[in-house]
């Protein structure tokens, strides 16, 4: 049978594209001795039976591709391999150099495991084989190589070869293409290593050294710009040479407001900087009063986040280049997002944390998230619109002090293993604490509140209180915060002021709730919170409460009620800032007896 005539009128090209045409397809190799591969290569076709006329066209690639020295093999040469249908194809997968693997919508069923029982075993068994060799490797996927025959086909690639190169063959060059990559012809090929030239140098006329601007990586001459000019152009010198020192799995976003709307920049080490973006309104969607987030109906603020849609919204143009870091990361360096830096300085109530991504996933699921608002530096004047970037780890040792309004609240909200675990000092007065706090020539790693809020002290006493806590500069300290403070209004103790004053006077991070927690949740949750610290303690502050938020994510999942939205909601009020590699060493009952 030829294959155009079995060929359906609209898949033509596919049969014209893999018909032998000296010097069309492929120019000029099929005469040019010089191009020929010193050893064949070797590659199995993995594809489902999805009809004949689908079979054919795989027979037909398989038989263009022996024609060009490619060893191609798949079942339709055999039949009845002698080792049995599984192992032939166990060893074809592992033996072969390359595995093409045919996509379409009957194949990505199968390798699922999502067709009926007994249909399409043969790729279901090849579909685990790929998975686990892929495991293997660690995903570093050089061997499986996804090729489709229809454009529609390409929505239907398996999961694990998402973020491969995929060759289309109904496409004119589709072949050729994928006849350079099995035979490592790449189109551009990159010139061989010079030798490096000496330039001659010459000083700066700026007195700051040469700096760089986000848009022009040339020298700027400070002198030639105006003080308006200046003033804008010293501001974003500034943030980029703080970004440019953070690692590449780390994105960093600051979130402004004009005229009530919402303006966006974000940065990264490897990929082209996403700023300026027109300001655009914020979604009502997403617009959430994060401190009566409980007191709503759960499961109509999870329908309502999970509505939202970001469009061409400055949230939506953020996303999207979100999702090309992260296939970038994964593709150029087997890398996957570690850390969002957030700066968000408006007056609205962006549920970061909570923000749905494409694909079933949240924002706060996929990387830490580390919230940073402006400090002051004490010692200069000069305010910090970032955290320093972290190389080593900031250990904050010792015991634990506690404050609540009453021993009872302390008891129903702190779990049994911050209780029974760890060595405290509690505390039902906040200017005791404090002055514990500064007099204590004992290690403390974590400073813990709870209650009803701070009611017997004003913001700028404890400024001045913690301006003389010399031990917070060289015996590093955490704040876990878990009451209900107002994130944004007028009230003179909002979270991310209270959040500042501690990150001013050298607390390396602060934990905080952005709404009210019902008792048995917060125990939860704090339970939750040291048990993951227990299984890893050497895992950062915002790394153990990313795996809070997944664990939350999977169960509501797995069983959609009221009970596990509250959960999932009260869970991603915990929010964290400061430095991203914060680590807790507390001191345990365990030490003591030990000691």
């Amino acid at each position: 049978m030829e294959l155009e005539k079995a060929a359906e009128p609209l898949e033509d090209s596919v049969a014209n594209n893999l018909k032998t045409q000296p010097g069309h397809a492929i120019p000029d190799m099929e005469d040019d001795r010089s191009t020929q591969i010193s050893k064949p290569k070797t590659v199995f076709i993995s594809y489902s039976h999805d009809s004949e006329v689908h079979k054919e066209r795989v027979l037909e690639l398989a038989n263009r591709l022996c024609e060009h020295g490619i060893d191609a093999n798949l079942d339709q040469y055999e039949e009845s391999p002698p080792e049995g249908w599984q192992r032939w194809m166990l060893n074809q997968v592992e033996s072969s150099d390359y595995v093409l693997v045919i996509c379409s919508e009957t194949y990505n069923r199968r390798f699922r495991a999502k067709e009926e029982v007994g249909r399409g075993r043969g790729v279901t068994w090849e579909g685990g084989v790929i998975i686990d060799e892929l495991h293997h490797v660690q995903a570093k996927n050089l061997k499986f190589i996804p090729v489709t025959f229809t454009d529609n086909d390409s929505h239907h690639i398996p999961s694990p070869l998402a973020s491969a190169t995929v060759y289309n063959l109904s496409q004119s060059d589709g072949y050729e293409h994928l006849y350079r990559r099995l035979t490592d012809q790449p189109f551009t090929k990159k010139p061989q290593l010079g030798k490096p030239i000496k330039l001659d140098s010459r000083e700066s006329k700026s007195e700051g050294g040469t700096q760089f601007s986000p848009n022009n990586p040339g020298a700027v001459d400070r002198s030639a710009q105006t003080d308006e000019n200046t003033a804008a152009l010293e501001d974003d010198v500034i943030k980029v040479a703080l970004e440019r020192q953070f690692p590449e799995d780390v994105a960093i976003v600051y979130v402004e407001e004009r005229n009530g709307e919402l303006i966006l920049k974000a940065f990264n080490a490897r990929q082209t900087s996403l700023e300026p973006l027109e300001p655009s309104p914020v979604p009502s969607t997403i617009d959430i009063d994060l401190s009566e987030l409980l007191a709503s109906n759960s499961l109509d603020i999870i329908v309502q986040l999970k509505s939202y849609r970001p469009g061409t919204c400055v949230i939506g143009q953020f996303f999207g280049w979100l999702r090309e870091l992260r296939k970038t990361l994964h593709e150029e360096s087997q890398r996957t997002l570690s850390c969002v830096i957030i700066n968000d300085r408006t007056r609205f109530n962006l549920p970061w944390e909570m923000l749905h991504l494409p694909k079933q996933e949240t924002l706060g699921t996929i990387a830490q998230i580390v919230h940073w608002h402006d400090v002051q530096d004490p010692d200069t004047w000069e305010w910090a619109s970032l955290p320093a970037p972290q190389q080593q780890v900031d250990r904050c040792r010792g015991r634990v002090l506690m404050y609540a309004d009453t021993e009872e609240i302390i008891a129903a909200r702190c779990g049994l293993t911050l209780l029974q675990k760890y060595r405290r000092l509690q505390f039902t007065d906040s200017k005791q604490l404090l002055e514990h706090w500064q007099q204590t020539d004992t290690e403390l790693g974590l400073i813990y509140f709870t209650g009803q809020g701070l009611q017997d002290i004003s913001l700028d006493e404890l400024k001045a209180r913690l301006d003389y806590t010399s031990s917070l500069q060289y015996r590093p300290s955490v704040v876990f915060i878990d009451m209900s403070l107002p994130t944004r209004g007028e009230s003179i103790m909002t979270y991310p002021l209270l959040a500042a004053a501690f990150l001013e006077n050298g607390v390396k991070g602060v934990v905080g709730r952005l709404g009210t927690v019902r008792d048995e949740q917060a125990a939860s949750i704090l339970d939750s919170f040291f048990a993951q610290h227990h299984r890893d303690r050497e895992a950062p502050i915002p790394e153990l409460l990313r795996r809070l938020r997944l664990e939350a994510l999977q169960r509501l999942r797995s069983a959609f009620n009221e009970e596990n939205c509250l959960l999932y909601l009260a869970t991603c009020l915990y929010t964290y800032s400061g430095n991203q590699m914060t680590v807790l060493d507390l001191a345990t009952e365990e030490d003591t007896a030990h000691g």
